[in-house]
């Protein structure tokens, strides 16, 4: 596995953990099931198609 990728899961499961834990804070045990589906749903959109948000954000367009 490449540094890029163990960063990249790094990044994704801190921002899990954050979600879960402001879903704890907010809701008890029923905000943490709710911040759970939340957390998979924005991590595998952000895993998936990050390199299409970015090229869409800067606006690049293929050569």
């Amino acid at each position: 596995m490449s540094t890029n990728s163990i960063k990249s899961f790094l990044l994704l499961g801190l921002l899990t953990g954050l979600i879960l834990l402001i879903g704890n804070l907010l809701g008890g045990t029923t905000g943490l099931v709710i911040a759970l589906v939340l957390a998979v749903g924005i991590n595998g959109y952000s895993y998936w198609y990050s390199d299409k948000i970015v090229l869409a954000s800067t606006g690049a367009s293929e050569v």
